[in-house]
């Protein structure tokens, strides 16, 4: 039997109406009454359990009132917002965690927002339903009760080999690139074709997937590794023609490197280590942020500690949804500390948006430049807290560029001592453990989960834990499937099964290539894992034993003793890289200096 309950903030601590009235004036909507209400049903609930949970769990009775029959009458109208499926709830994990905890019970449990209103009409509930319901991570619910909350089981897919691909010739592969979802070219596809034709067999659909993930500019950088192959300056600027010149003479003898905006990003570096100096510098395998050793005085004490800097974007998505793209932002910026052992101590953040008294949207896809400024701001401001990371800096920059493309960069400062670093590589029957997030199925919906990513960051601090991680990789784009070839030099066989994941029905593929945020890969003493997985369990954190290093030289996953994937290690390395090439012209005639352009600070945007 499923039960039903409302959850509505006392109006004395909480006016709904209140906190949504710049929505109605901006959709220049006129209601007489608002409310909102948290729904939530539950299934698989013992009675006395329930009794005691919806004034305890479900509800702050200091604050709060509940419901078991929806509290309004008929002449109000509804309009549910549910998640989508994939989505991550906060609040509603909260919960669960809280009741199985308390009451060792396992219930389903599902919610919604309800919100009801008053004196509207039909049109204008429509206009105010299509703004309260953002499509990208919510769907409208209905008021009926369902007959049960347990998802539908989806098919299982069975990985499947793609027949005569070693065969195609030319214009079959260009065909194949063209219905792919890739960012492939003709040479990366060819390339790929030539390797299973030397393994003489055709590659499985997720070998495909992956190698197609592995290409794009999210896990290259297309934009920065594109070889240059000439360079024009067209300037009466003499300073652009030295700077050059200084960046051909580093180079010296490594002219067969090719030249980038990365190579050109960091030559200075490379350089100044060439020469012995910048010792300070961490070069080691893990390098996944800017990080440098130095003493550090600790109560009269000199140590040794490592100092991380990280900075990252999200620019797209809080473009598109404000709160939880700032929200990822700031997580993000924070696993790669993290996954050094650091302990995050500061941050900032620093966004451009175009004026930010504009509510109508003029760019398609795009939230107006009021809704990124206001929702973005409680985004990074969540996350922060949640994680407990204070802002040093918080600065928004307006100008009239920043319509084309927000701004949304976060940067945090991480510290660990030397001594509870183990920095190391591979050896065989070693393990590799994964911790953190249940894996979902792969969405491209990203949500944050900020508490997680707090017990993460209590774990890999912890010196009991820390000491015992020989190497550790944080989770991105691509998922585990991306991850494997850039943290293992060596071999390695993973079993998928053994991943911790939301739902029991989901296929080795999708658990392989899964983007779930907030789980880090460590690679573990075969002794150590029980003590690790222990450790994690203190946390409240899943922890489980996923891999074993090889010394096959070759990436191998398996799912239910099915091989999904097996690919040669070095094939990553040495041929999956960017092939682009492109000839630059570097001029200043007939372009306006952006120094000279006038940019609104916040005082003169604001008058008037």
């Amino acid at each position: 039997m499923i039960k039903r309950i409302f959850v509505e903030k006392k109006f004395e601590y909480f006016d709904s109406f209140k906190r949504v009235k710049h929505i109605f004036e901006h959709l220049k909507i006129e209601v007489d009454d608002f409310r909102e209400f948290n729904r939530y049903d539950i299934e698989n609930m013992s009675d006395n359990v329930f009794d005691i949970a919806k004034t305890t769990i479900f509800c702050d009775v200091s604050t709060e009132k509940v419901f078991e029959k929806f509290p309004v009458s008929k002449n109000y109208h509804t309009i549910v917002v549910e998640s989508q499926d994939s989505s991550y709830n906060n609040k509603l994990a909260d919960i669960y965690s809280n009741l199985v905890l308390i009451t060792q019970e396992k219930p389903i449990i599902k919610s919604a927002t309800v919100y009801a209103i008053s004196g509207i009409s039909q049109e204008q509930l429509a206009t105010l339903k299509d703004y309260l319901i953002n499509k990208r991570f919510n769907k409208e619910g209905s008021m009926e009760l369902p007959i049960t909350l347990a998802d539908e089981e989806e098919e299982i897919e069975e990985n499947y080999h793609i027949a005569g691909f070693i065969d195609y010739d030319k214009e079959a592969l260009k065909k194949f690139v063209e219905k792919s979802e890739f960012q492939m070219d003709i040479e990366d596809i060819e390339e790929i074709q030539d390797y299973f034709k030397e393994e003489k067999r055709d590659p499985s659909d997720l070998e495909i997937k992956v190698l197609g993930t592995y290409l794009s500019d999210r896990v290259r950088h297309t934009k920065f590794n594109t070889k240059i192959n000439k360079v024009t300056i067209d300037s009466e600027n003499p300073h652009i023609q030295k700077a050059f010149e200084l960046y051909q003479k580093l180079r010296g003898k490594d002219e067969d490197k090719k030249m980038s905006l990365m190579d050109i990003a960091t030559i200075s570096k490379r350089n100044q280590i060439a020469k012995g100096k910048l010792k300070e510098v961490d070069q080691s395998a893990e390098d996944h942020c800017g990080t440098i050793l130095t003493n550090v005085d600790v109560n009269g004490k000199q140590e040794k500690w490592w100092i991380s800097f990280k900075n990252e974007t999200d620019n797209t998505q809080t473009e598109t949804e404000p709160f939880s793209g700032a929200l990822i932002a700031v997580e993000g910026v924070m696993k790669d500390p993290i996954s050094e052992r650091a302990y995050v101590y500061q941050g900032a953040r620093i966004s451009g948006n175009s004026d930010p008294r504009i509510k109508d949207s003029d760019i398609a896809g795009k939230h107006a430049p009021f809704t990124i400024s206001r929702h973005s701001s409680k985004g990074a401001a969540s996350a922060a807290n949640h994680i407990g990371v204070p802002f040093g800096v918080v600065q928004e920059l307006y100008h009239r560029g920043y319509r084309a493309k927000h701004l949304e960069c976060a940067f945090v400062v991480g510290a660990v001592k030397q001594d509870n670093v183990i920095r190391g590589n591979e050896s065989k029957d070693d393990v590799i453990v994964i911790v953190g997030a249940k894996t979902k199925k792969e969405t491209k919906l990203r949500k944050g989960d900020p508490l997680t990513l707090k017990k993460l960051q209590r774990l890999f601090v912890n010196p009991d834990a820390s000491k015992l991680i020989i190497k550790s990789y944080d989770l991105g784009v691509g998922g585990i499937a991306c991850a494997l070839p850039e943290m293992i030099e060596t071999g390695v066989d993973i079993n998928l099964e053994y991943v911790p994941t939301v739902i029991d029905n989901i296929s080795g593929e999708d658990i392989a290539i899964s983007e779930t945020p907030n789980r880090m890969l460590v690679l573990l003493s075969k002794d150590d894992v029980a003590k690790f997985i222990a450790l994690a369990k203190e946390e409240n954190l899943e922890a489980a034993a996923i891999a074993t290093i090889t010394n096959s030289r070759r990436i191998r996953m398996y799912y239910n003793n099915q091989c999904l994937f097996d690919i040669r290690n070095a094939f990553f390395r040495e041929n999956m890289q960017v092939k682009e090439k492109i000839n630059v012209k570097i001029t200043d005639k007939n372009v306006g200096n952006f120094f000279n352009e006038p940019i609104a600070d916040t005082m003169r945007l604001f008058e008037g």
